[in-house]
């Protein structure tokens, strides 16, 4: 999906910014801490006294640990100040989000079961040695949790990829309304139902965007579902909502950012 990036000249002047999420200072801390704790699992694995259920949970640990560093690395900011990401191949208006998360998704469910495939065939070895004696439960408890845990993140994560699959993460404008989508969970409120746009501080999602409906229904939108300055996509949205005789431009996504754009000057 081609995507490109809308910089708003104007949007500090006219105070639509919204501070940078993760913030230059978490994003340091959060890559020493992923650095520090790998190197520990690293240094636990090597020890000669460590067995092959331990080295197996550091292994799952450590492999956890680099999927968020990777991520990090990846995608290091969710948005930047002023910023729309808009997608090229779609129609109408369609805000989106870096498709690095969802590399980084197949890559963290293809260790998980790499992880889960070796804790499964130690199993098969320890029944191997001793069939009429071997059990689930005999298995020793950090043997046990892992591949529970591992089981666990997998199907987490395929269900997390198949809605992800039947419905896109993004923001959709059209003539219609707002669509929201994230996770495979969706949120529609048509432009006369809807009555305004507001940002929820969070510190550990992001500053999420609250649609609210006339009827008293809200739709949250985390940051990472559109990686878009949450507070020119609440002024895009209400631009629309306010000038129903230029929705018609929301069927073509440059001219409709265009005259958002003219609208803040």
């Amino acid at each position: 999906m081609k995507t490109v990036i809308v910089q708003l000249d104007r949007a500090g002047e006219t105070g639509l910014r919204s501070e940078a999420f993760p913030s230059l200072r978490d994003q340091r801390i959060n890559r020493v801490i992923a650095v520090v704790l790998i190197i520990g699992s690293l240094v636990l694995m090597s020890l000669p006294q460590t067995s092959d259920w331990l080295r197996l949970m550091y292994a799952l640990a450590g492999a956890a640990v680099m999927t968020v560093f990777l991520q990090k690395l990846w995608n290091p900011r969710v948005f930047l100040p002023g910023i729309l990401r808009v997608s090229q191949a779609s129609t109408p208006l369609r805000l989106v989000p870096f498709r690095g998360g969802r590399i980084v998704a197949v890559a963290a469910m293809l260790g998980t079961l790499v992880v889960g495939s070796a804790a499964a065939a130690l199993a098969v070895q320890v029944y191997v040695r001793d069939p009429a004696a071997f059990s689930f439960f005999s298995l020793p408890v950090r043997a046990r949790v892992g591949m529970a845990v591992a089981v666990a993140l997998s199907v987490f994560m395929v269900r997390v990829l198949i809605q992800e699959r039947r419905a896109g993460s993004g923001i959709e404008l059209s003539e219609w309304g707002v669509v929201a989508a994230g996770d495979g969970d969706i949120g529609r409120i048509g432009w006369d139902m809807l009555f305004r746009a507001t940002i929820m501080p969070d510190t550990r999602r992001g500053p999420q965007l609250l649609l609210h409906g006339r009827d008293g229904r809200t739709v949250g939108i985390p940051p990472r579902f559109h990686c878009s300055d949450p507070m020119v996509v609440a002024a895009l949205i209400h631009f629309y909502r306010d000038h129903p005789e230029e929705r018609n431009l929301l069927a073509t996504p440059e001219r409709a950012v265009e005259r958002f754009r003219a609208s803040l000057i």
